[in-house]
């Protein structure tokens, strides 16, 4: 220090990870007086006589932009958040800006939020009685002129403000404020498809509640929310209107299995980008180990703007190629040619001009019909292998061939390097260009040969990992709180890593470096500046209801990744599949070891113990399921059960071997099975028909359930915690997210306060700024305290847990439990959560930058947070329900069915009643059987309710449950169709899809 120009410094001494902080000046020029100062910061007041004032925000140009903009002018703005000053450049005088029409009508949800707005819309839909585009005309301009009214101009406003502010700060300052810019030198097909039928209130309503309700608007300012809030006004007039691309693209969706090859995977249910490299990894490996005279090639293709260069006559001829009629195909491509384009300019639009070829972004229909037309790519390469003039790849003799893959946009060819091979690529890609106008990007387009294509996975881990380094820098901690930074590391977690980790086990290493960047990020930690991670990362990784933030470690989601993986492959029929299958399995004694194949193979071992484990059978005709050693009945295998030896027949028994008319016969075993287990298998239902079907305890249906494989990896790393209920206080606390993760430090026991900091070695002294002698913890902090007593007797606000201020935890708890109205009709548990939340903000600003706020006003401020916050939640709630509209159509009769389950002694009771549309009782019956699950008691009861509907004859009648695990229940996307959940049976379990929302009716019988 003596050795530096300065004669006087102040120093903080380094203290355990702290670097420590000197400041020094010379006091010729300026004088610097000590305020205090810990391990965080120096605070201190500058003097000087003469302050200078220096704006340091300046644009500089060269001459040549000068010569091209000579009129151009900067403006400085003022301050708002920063300390330094916006800027903005005008090149040329407003007198000379090209000027549209006048700003296009945009609704703005939060207009919603002022009372009477949907109130007043409601009542001038229902009197105007014009058609729905004038009629939506007359709205715009009555809710602008409402707005107006009402509201009134923000833009005026805050330019207002602006102003004000600027004047303030031009107060302080000595330069103008606008300037001219200084210089400075340079430094003939089937048409069977027809989709032109007409429509229905069903199909309208579908269209208007599938998109996102604040999705792009379209050109009369009008989301998709403003036509799902007024359903109920506007769906008579929908229905004559119509919404042609939503619809069309329901109408066309369930053809594309039928008309798409399995080498196309994108845009389509079951298949994936994961299909594509589960595929292209197998044939590399196998090109890799493949010897011989003939070489082979792998080549990569990208099309250069795709959906641009689509040319209309091209999708005609597609779309007819696949079997559309003429009139189907006139409308999809009226749909694409008939609409004009404009272009928004400085916030107005741009006169419109017509396009001649190519599909639009973001139109849902445009890729299916990009698919479509991929198609014609797919057949010619299809017909130029049948005809021999290009040799596909095969990963064994005589096993699948493959000439291509495709997913969207991006294309990948195989096939041997004969000159036949080369010339018949040559004149299909040559072909396809000619007649689609679609572009190769010779800049992301790679070719590899069968000797040079081991590629190392090195690569591409990195690049993962990049790409979430680069997603969570660390500057963007610094613009986020830390449950903003909590759901950018979910979205990354889920959008990066979980890609990535579909088909490959990623290193530990790299796994370990992703926790750990997801770990510095949420702390807003780096290597420049390191930061005390208060909780550790595998606390935060446990579910909400055991004290974590719902946050997936990466070791762990790969782990389950790969059980997925072997989901897929067991269960999957794609072209991905299929090749896997025909390399290890097809055609073998026993399938290949997992550790001799590629490293797709190896990743399906590493996820085969815990996917076998939760695998069992679904009984059919019991053909296909060893009695023994498959988990048929959801106990484990019976062989565990039986220690003498088996001889081979009794080794290949099969389950059908004990069912007799619909009854099991177990006198026929060798063995005297255990008797729970013998009165378990006799409640098993025995089906009438069907097959033997494989299922997995990790699955909804035909779906893989992630999160569900999660939790068992979890829980076969970690003992099981019992859920403790302080947490659901927590989480349920009426109050922002940001207020909930700082509750969440609290009840930890992780707030940084000054004994905590202590506890750590970050800081040598845990004793509060205020009182000396008295360790900071958390209940000082927010109760002993002087600056605590002084803010609980100005706020109003009534304890009513004071009693319980010896146990801190406890109080926190029980006031965040209390949901009655607090003296502001504000609830209890809102105020107490703003309260504590301002306490330790007012207690931040002293410390590290000793403002002391008025407690008065910072007592009023937090009431104040807490009511706009009330407000705006139950605003969202009010939001947040469905439009409820009657029912337009009702089925005939109404079947209502219910079931009740002994655990003890697997007796089932079941009642199903009928009423006509009336509600008047038809008819009813009851009965019991013995069955295994509560579930499967409900899913029997809907079937012999199904049953029995037929038999009566009862036409257009309608199921209805109380257990929507039992059925297949949907979303409810338009509210004037009742929901219908329909039963299938599979085997002789009962499946659903997955359910988003509770439903009652389970099905139709019509």
């Amino acid at each position: 220090m003596r050795k530096t120009p300065f004669e006087n410094y102040v120093l903080a001494e380094p203290y355990g990870i702290s670097g420590g902080i000197v400041v020094m000046w010379d006091p010729t020029f300026i004088n610097f007086q000590l305020i205090g100062k810990d391990l965080h910061a120096i605070h201190g007041v500058v003097e000087k006589d003469n302050p200078i004032y220096q704006r340091l925000d300046r644009a500089w140009v060269n001459m040549h932009w000068l010569n091209l903009f000579p009129n151009t002018t900067v403006h400085t703005l003022p301050r708002e958040s920063s300390d330094h000053n916006p800027i903005k450049l005008i090149t040329e005088q407003e007198s000379n800006q090209n000027v549209f029409n006048k700003k296009p009508f945009k609704l703005e949800p939060l207009w919603y939020a002022e009372p009477g707005f949907a109130n007043m819309i409601n009542a001038e839909l229902s009197m105007d009685g014009s058609e729905l585009v004038s009629k939506l005309s007359n709205i715009s301009d009555t809710m602008e002129s409402w707005v107006k009214n009402n509201i009134g101009n923000i833009f005026h406003k805050r330019k207002k403000l602006s102003a004000r502010l600027s004047g303030t700060q031009k107060a302080l300052e000595t330069r103008p404020t606008k300037v001219n810019i200084p210089s400075c030198q340079d430094h003939h097909y089937r048409s069977d498809i027809c989709i032109d039928h007409a429509t229905n209130v069903e199909e309208i309503g579908k269209a208007v509640f599938d998109p996102g309700p604040l999705k792009a608007p379209g050109i009369d300012g009008l989301h998709a929310y403003f036509y799902q809030q007024h359903w109920g006004n506007l769906w008579q007039d929908l229905y004559n209107y119509k919404i042609v691309s939503k619809i069309l693209v329901n109408r066309i969706r369930p053809h594309l299995k039928d008309i798409i090859s399995p080498n196309q995977n994108s845009f389509l249910p079951g298949r994936g980008c994961e299909v594509n490299y589960i595929a292209a990894s197998e044939i590399l490996h196998s090109m890799k180990s493949r010897k011989g005279k003939n070489g082979w090639f792998a080549f990569k293709i990208d099309l250069e703007k795709a959906y641009d260069r689509l040319e209309w006559n091209f999708i005609r001829f597609c779309l007819a190629r696949k079997g559309f009629d003429k009139n189907s195909t006139d409308l999809i491509l009226n749909c694409v040619a008939s609409p004009s384009t404009s272009v928004i300019i400085n916030g107005k639009p741009s006169p419109t001009f017509k396009t001649s070829r190519g599909i639009r972004q973001g139109d849902p229909i445009s890729p299916y019909i990009f698919i479509i037309c991929m198609e014609y790519l797919s057949d010619l390469i299809t017909e130029a292998a049948s005809e021999g003039k290009w040799k596909p790849f095969c990963l064994r003799k005589n096993g699948i061939p493959i000439t291509h893959l495709m997913f969207a946009d991006d294309l990948l060819l195989f096939g041997d390097t004969s000159p036949s091979t080369l010339n018949s690529l040559k004149e299909v890609l040559e072909n396809f260009w000619e007649c689609s106008g679609q572009k190769m990007n010779n800049s992301k387009s790679r070719i590899y040969f069968s000797k040079y294509t081991s590629q190392h996975q090195k690569d591409l881990f990195c690049t993962s990992l990049h790409k979430i380094k680069s997603k969570l820098a660390s500057w963007k901690a610094k613009c986020l709180s830390k449950a903003g930074r909590l759901v950018l590391i979910k979205s990354t977690l889920s959008s990066i890593a979980s890609y990535s980790m579909q088909a490959l086990y990623l290193p530990q290493k790299t796994l370990q470096e992703i926790d750990q960047t997801c770990a510095n990020f949420l702390w807003d930690s780096n290597s420049q500046s390191k930061k005390t991670h208060l909780v550790a990362w595998l606390k935060a990784c446990r579910d909400p209801k055991l004290g974590g933030l719902s946050v997936r470690s990466a070791i762990l989601l790969n782990q389950a990744q790969m059980v997925k993986l072997c989901w897929k492959l067991h269960t999957g029929n794609n072209l991905g599949t299929r090749l896997v299958k025909d390399k290890y399995i097809t055609n073998r004694v026993n399938p290949t070891r997992f550790s001799k194949g590629s490293h797709i193979w190896q990743n399906v071992g590493k996820g085969w113990d815990l996917f076998n484990r939760l695998t069992a059978w679904c009984i059919g005709d019991g053909t296909h399921i060893n009695f023994w050693y498959d988990n048929w009945t959801g106990k484990g295998r019976l062989r565990d059960l039986i220690h003498a030896p088996l001889n081979r027949e009794e080794e290949n028994r099969r389950v059908e071997s004990v069912m007799r008319n619909g009854h099991w016969n177990l006198n026929i075993l060798p063995f005297i099975l255990p008797t729970n287990i013998i009165t378990w298998i006799h409640a098993i239902p025995i089906p009438l028909y069907g097959e033997d079907a494989p299922y997995c305890g990790l699955s909804k249906g035909p779906k893989f359930n992630l999160k569900s494989a999660y939790n068992e990896v979890w829980n076969s790393k970690f003992p099981v915690v019992n859920p403790n209920d302080k947490w659901s206080c927590v989480w349920k606390a009426r109050c922002p997210p940001k207020i909930q993760f700082f509750l969440w430090l609290t009840i930890w026991g992780r707030l940084p306060t000054a004994s905590h900091l202590a506890n750590r070695h970050v800081i040598p002294n845990g004793n509060c700024q205020f009182c000396p002698h008295t360790q900071e913890d958390i209940a000082h902090l927010f109760i002993h305290c002087p600056r605590a007593i002084e803010f609980w007797n100005n706020i109003e606000f009534t304890d009513k847990f004071k009693h319980l201020y010896n146990d801190v935890e406890k109080w926190i708890l029980e006031n965040l439990n209390c949901k009655e109205p607090s003296n502001q009709d504000i609830p209890n548990q809102t105020i107490f959560a703003f309260c504590l939340w301002r306490l330790w903000n007012r207690r931040n600003l002293w410390v590290f930058q000793k403002e002391n706020k008025h407690i008065v006003t910072w007592c009023k401020q937090t009431i104040w947070l807490a009511n706009e916050f009330e407000n705006r939640d139950n605003l969202l709630i009010t939001q947040g329900k469905p439009v409820q509209i009657e029912n337009p159509t009702l089925t005939k009769f109404i079947v209502k069915c219910d079931a009740s389950f002994c655990t003890s002694t697997l007796l089932a009771s079941y009642e199903i009643v009928c009423r006509n549309e009336d509600h008047k009782f038809l008819a009813g019956i009851a009965g019991t059987f013995t069955t295994v699950t509560p579930t499967l008691a409900e899913a029997q009861t809907i079937l012999m309710a199904t049953s029995w509907t037929i038999a009566k004859g009862w036409q257009d009648t309608t199921i209805i449950s109380d257990c929507k695990e039992a059925g297949i229940a949907k979303k409810p996307k338009a509210p004037m169709v009742e929901v219908q959940k329909k039963a299938t049976t599979r085997g002789g379990g009962l499946h659903r899809k997955k359910s988003q929302e509770p439903a009652e009716s389970v099905g139709s019988v019509h």
